[in-house]
């Protein structure tokens, strides 16, 4: 501020860093002349924030050799600075957006062999790390490039990463099989296993031929089991270097053979191992011993059945000069042939062959009767004869086979007969099984039904069952009904094919025929009251309905055309009616008969008529009227003696004479007329009510 000016002296006022460094100048009042008071120059320099550039960075996976290509691979991403605005910044995995978050400047995340992780939006200049979890311990190595960096403006940086997994260095076991000596058999297979450590590598890779060619066996839990006869030979290839191994052969002593082996242990190298097995078994000496067969039948097998079996013996040239043959302990006409012996056994039979030299090895079989239901087990098929004698035994089972109940039920709904029977055919697939053992009961009791070519034909009212019990588990049924979705019914099942369970299942039938549509009428009843009769009297009816059951929840009473409480009630409806009233009732099924009586009918000096008092309600309408009549009574007097004499007087005929002819207005005769037709009425009267006390009263209603 500068004061003290001379008013009138101009200025004008410079700034030297004006619009320069990046700055914008603005200024008022720079030029001017002091005034009287003073005057203000005002300068504002603005330098705006430098415009933010932004960059991105992708990190990629590549798994190579024999890594997992579907393995998620762990990574972290950390920026410095660590509290970068990170709200406008995107995250996609393989072009995709996610819901990944940067949060205290790190990022998390898992890639498979060929994702990558793009994240857009990074401010330029931030530094970052990217680190993967270690999988070593996995077998993998792990390499990358950029794992760490700058951000580039307007650019991106990579970070590549790459996790190798080499295949493991394999080698190789051959196992072979040399049989010698006189009395061995070269065609004989011996069992073999061999055991790894460790267990659980990999086999996937491994391939097992025997004598040069493919195999189906597998390694499982660590171990491979083969047969082998002399000469042969199994081959495993694969094997990871380093695994332990070790062969050992089944124990065959005591069929005389002597085992030595060579490399039966020892670790797969980068190369070929071998394990070599010879069995030696001297000529036997000529000792004779025997082989007994026997056969037995369990469950349900048929003990009368011939059971066929095959010795097969080996050597097959052995001589047979002093073998015998017996079956059941006599003699046979049975021979060994071509080393081979077949025969038939049924239950309960045996067949020992003495004679045969010690140490020549046999197999006894049997034919396969699966197919009809047996199940075969032995004891002793195989093995060597011994100096003695050695038993085979054979047992065919034929367990009764599994069984299910059919049960077939029976409703009728609606205004369906409920005495009516129904047709109902079962039908079984297959059709010729065992039908002997099967039961039908109906409603609990038996029957004299039978299932006949597969078919079983039956019938069944309303609330009735068949059960069907014994019938083979596995068949399969068909139920129909004959009359199904006839004569109005409309008939819905459940069940009504399947196949018999363990157990029972049940069909059940439903026929609904529907109550048809119901027409209705009306009934009006009416009172009228005739003569002297009290027309302000009540008199009661009773309406009679048959049948007594109908549905009266639709029926409207009305009295004179006014509604009223009045209610039927076991096909009973009561009321009174005065003269001149009258009762309706509409919504009654047409066909339903009725009968109105009237309680006072003819009581009380009343005559009653009616009509229609008992019909049927028509589609429309029906009246019935009741007319009460009282007639009027006769004038009251005193009744008058009669005369002593039986028979009235007879008037004197009139005078003929002109001058006896009365006269009019002539009185003295008029007194003696009027007394004669009083005299004749109440003789009447009298006579008519003694008439009317001594004949009873009669009903006179119609």
């Amino acid at each position: 501020e500068i004061t003290g000016l001379p008013v009138g002296v101009t200025y004008t006022v410079t700034e030297q860093e004006a619009n320069q460094d990046g700055y914008t100048t603005t200024s008022a009042g720079e030029t001017g002349t002091i005034p009287d008071g003073g005057t203000t120059v005002t300068f504002v320099n603005n330098k705006p924030a430098p415009e933010s550039k932004t960059g991105s960075l992708t990190i990629s996976k590549t798994v190579t050799g024999e890594g997992d290509k579907t393995k998620d691979f762990h990574f972290t991403v950390t920026f410095d600075p660590a509290d970068f605005d990170a709200s406008k910044v995107v995250i996609t995995k393989n072009g995709e957006p996610t819901d990944l978050t940067i949060t205290g400047g790190k990022l998390e995340f898992d890639l498979k062999d060929g994702e990558s992780v793009t994240v857009s939006g990074l401010p330029e200049g931030a530094a970052y790390t990217v680190t993967e979890d270690d999988y070593t311990s996995e077998g993998y190595t792990s390499s990358s490039t950029g794992a760490t960096g700058v951000i580039p403006a307007d650019g991106t940086a990579k970070a590549e990463f790459t996790n190798d997994k080499p295949a493991p260095k394999t080698g190789s076991l051959t196992v072979s099989k040399i049989v010698t000596g006189d009395g061995s058999d070269k065609t004989k297979d011996f069992h073999f296993t061999v055991t790894f450590d460790p267990a659980d590598f990999d086999t996937s890779k491994v391939e097992i031929t025997k004598n040069g060619q493919p195999t189906d066996l597998t390694i499982t839990g660590g171990k491979l089991e083969f047969d082998l006869k002399d000469g042969e030979s199994v081959t495993i290839t694969g094997l990871p270097e380093g695994t332990a191994y070790t062969v050992t052969e089944d124990d065959y002593t005591s069929e005389g053979y002597t085992t030595t082996s060579a490399g039966e242990t020892g670790t797969i190298s980068d190369g070929e191992a071998k394990a070599i097995f010879v069995n030696n078994k001297p000529a036997p000496e000529s000792k004779t011993g025997s082989l007994r067969i026997s056969k037995t039948v369990t469950g349900i097998g048929d003990k009368n059945k011939d059971f066929h079996f095959t010795v097969t013996f080996n050597p097959a040239n052995f001589d047979t000069s002093k073998v015998e043959i017996t079956k059941n302990g006599k003699p046979t006409d049975l021979k060994i042939t071509g080393g081979k012996l077949e025969f038939d056994l049924k239950d309960g039979e045996s067949l020992t062959i003495t004679g045969l030299l010690v140490g020549i090895a046999y197999t006894v079989t049997e034919d396969d009767y699966t197919s009809e239901g047996y199940t075969t087990t032995s004891a002793g098929e195989t093995g060597t004869i011994p100096d003695g004698g050695t038993t085979v035994t054979f047992a065919n089972d034929k367990p009764a086979p599994k069984t299910g109940s059919l049960t077939v039920s029976k409703t009728v709904t609606g205004v369906g007969d409920k005495t009516k029977d129904f047709h109902f055919t079962v039908t079984f697939d297959p059709a010729d099984f065992d039908a002997s053992k099967v039961t039908i009961t109906k409603d609990g009791e038996p029957t004299d039904l039978t299932i006949t070519g597969g078919k079983l034909e039956f019938t069944l009212k309303d609330g009735e069952k068949v059960e069907i019990t014994g019938l083979p588990v596995g068949v399969t049924y068909t139920v129909t009904e004959q009359e199904a979705n006839q004569d109005g019914y409309t008939t819905t099942s459940a069940g009504e094919t399947g196949t018999i369970p363990d157990g029972g299942t049940t069909v059940t039938f439903v026929n609904n025929k529907p109550a048809p549509e119901s027409k209705t009428g009306s009934l009006t009843i009416s009172k009228t009251v005739t003569g002297e009769g009290d027309k302000t009297k009540d008199f009661h009816f009773t309406v009679t309905f048959d049948p007594a059951d109908f549905d009266a929840s639709k029926v409207q009473i009305t009295k004179n055309g006014e509604p009223t409480d009045l209610t039927i009630t076991g096909g009973k409806l009561e009321f009174t009616l005065k003269d001149g009233e009258k009762v309706e009732i509409t919504g009654l099924p047409v066909g339903v008969t009725y009968t109105v009586t009237e309680q006072e009918a003819n009581q009380d000096g009343y005559t009653t008529t009616s009509a229609g008092e008992t019909g049927t309600i028509p589609d429309g309408g029906a009246t019935v009227t009741f007319v009460n009549d009282k007639p009027t009574p006769p004038p009251s007097s005193t009744p008058t003696t009669p005369p002593p004499t039986t028979e009235p007087t007879t008037p004197p005929p009139p005078s003929s004479t002109p001058g006896d002819t009365p006269k009019t207005g002539d009185g003295s005769l008029l007194g003696l007329w009027v007394m004669l037709a009083v005299c004749s009425m109440s003789c009447a009267v009298w006579t008519g009510l003694s008439v009317a006390k001594a004949v009873p009263k009669k009903n006179r209603h119609h």
